[in-house]
């Protein structure tokens, strides 16, 4: 049997906050080595970055893959937060 792919979606401002986040702390990471004035600590610092977006990318994928059953179930949990969320 194939996996089942379940798509969420999310608010603008979720998205835009969630990136935001994540080009901050990819600054972060590589400003110290601009910092410190070191070459060596900024390259360092971006291939944590690609590290850090690779990892990123895979949980992504992940948690998005289901079996048969666990794809209903996990449906009417989605279901049963967003009637939650209408009251």
């Amino acid at each position: 049997m194939s996996d089942i792919i379940i798509v969420t979606s999310e608010s603008l401002l979720a998205s835009v906050a969630k990136d935001i986040f994540s080009m901050a702390m990819f600054v972060f990471i590589i400003g110290i080595g601009v910092l410190l004035d070191s070459p060596a600590m900024e390259w360092a610092g971006f291939v944590g970055v690609m590290f850090i977006t690779l990892a990123m990318t895979i949980k992504t994928q992940k948690s998005n893959k289901y079996s048969g059953q666990d794809a209903i179930d996990r449906v009417a949990e989605l279901v049963g937060k967003q009637k939650e969320q209408a009251k």
